[in-house]
């Protein structure tokens, strides 16, 4: 049996109707604070879910064998989640990053202790989750890497949530009208335009990825195709709720003219397996919507969970890039269709020669 908290909202219904493709004889329970009345949705087991509530939580549990959080990712729901779920020895899929859990980890607890089968994952969305997958994937055609860059493009509308998430890991001054710090200028990247802005990022995420890859240099970027988002980061805001509030309002003028997506932009440089010269790769894709993309990366890594929750070795703290059973993952990903486009150039201005295909 598997649980969806959350199950009512936008990336939980995502994560229904994906779930239901890999795991179409497993009996799926929905958690939320309102029953809902109308769509496919309603035809499922509810339960209520209130995270106020421990005993609505340890009822939701009841029976189940994974828990999936698609309810949001704030520590006001993670972690209560988490410790609930750790004490069952139940394991949990949580589209939230690790952020969410420091709340858990202050009380002197441990994500990654391996003890009562708790495995946990997080960050299991589009970003973070599917954009550390991908030079994972790229990494296998190496054997040393000297070089990592990683782009990716969003296009959709921020909500409050997310872009108070953004606001607060933005580089700032501390005086009363404060700006963020900018350093970014035109560029021209292969694939995703001429004149495009790159705002660099460094998380836990890009942590994992490179510790698994070992790359000699690294760097991950935001990109942006127009200077909207520099205008609004060099103007002065009061408080990080306010530039919060102007990101959310800015998404949603940005895409006014643009179909939602997700567009990667993998490149690693190093020695090459194949041939054992010096080279290149790059991985450019592409998704659709991107709540549907965080829908089906959390179905498809909570089908891999699933399938494996029982194996005692995989107890404690992961993420999808460094998930002992990634492969399985990626399958997932594949039968749900996560790709529209799919290309590896083998050289990074080569782009007469191309590999197309799947993960």
């Amino acid at each position: 049996m598997i649980a969806i908290l959350g199950g009512t909202g936008k990336i939980g219904r995502e994560t229904l109707n994906a779930i239901r493709i890999l795991e179409p004889e497993t009996e799926i329970i929905i958690g939320s604070r309102n029953k809902p009345t109308e769509g496919d949705v309603s035809s499922y087991i509810w339960k209520a879910f209130d995270v106020n509530d421990v005993k609505s939580i340890d009822a939701l549990l009841d029976g189940v064998s994974v828990v999936i959080n698609a309810a949001g990712p704030s520590s006001v729901v993670s972690a209560p989640v988490m410790a609930a779920t750790r004490a069952r020895g139940i394991p949990l899929v949580d589209v939230g990053d690790s952020d969410c859990y420091r709340k858990y980890e202050a009380k002197g607890n441990s994500l990654g202790e391996k003890t009562n089968n708790s495995l946990v994952m997080s960050g299991c969305g589009s970003i973070p989750g599917l954009i550390g997958v991908l030079p994972i994937i790229l990494s296998r055609d190496f054997i040393k890497i000297s070089e990592l860059e990683v782009n990716y493009r969003i296009d959709e509308e921020i909500s409050m949530s997310a872009a108070t998430d953004m606001a607060a890991k933005m580089n700032a001054s501390s005086t009363s009208e404060i700006n963020a710090t900018t350093f970014t200028k035109p560029e021209n990247i292969p694939l995703f335009g001429e004149a495009i802005y790159r705002y660099p990022y460094h998380d836990e995420e890009c942590e994992a990825v490179e510790h698994i890859i070992n790359p000699l240099k690294s760097t991950w970027n935001m990109v942006r195709p127009d200077t909207e988002y520099e205008k609004l980061l060099a103007s002065p805001y009061k408080n990080r709720e306010e530039l919060a509030t102007r990101i959310s309002k800015m998404s949603k003028f940005a895409i006014k003219d643009i179909r939602p997506g997700i567009h990667f932009y993998v490149k690693i440089q190093g020695i090459l397996r194949e041939d054992q010269k010096d080279g290149a790769r790059v991985l450019y894709a592409s998704c659709g919507n991107p709540a549907e993309v965080s829908g089906k990366v959390l179905a498809a890594t909570s089908s891999a969970v699933y399938k494996t929750s029982r194996d005692y070795a995989l107890n404690g703290y992961y993420r999808p890039a460094t998930f002992p059973m990634i492969d399985l993952l990626l399958k997932n990903i594949n039968k749900l269709g996560v790709f529209e486009s799919w290309n590896i150039y083998p050289y990074l201005f080569d782009t007469d020669t191309e590999e197309v295909g799947e993960l």
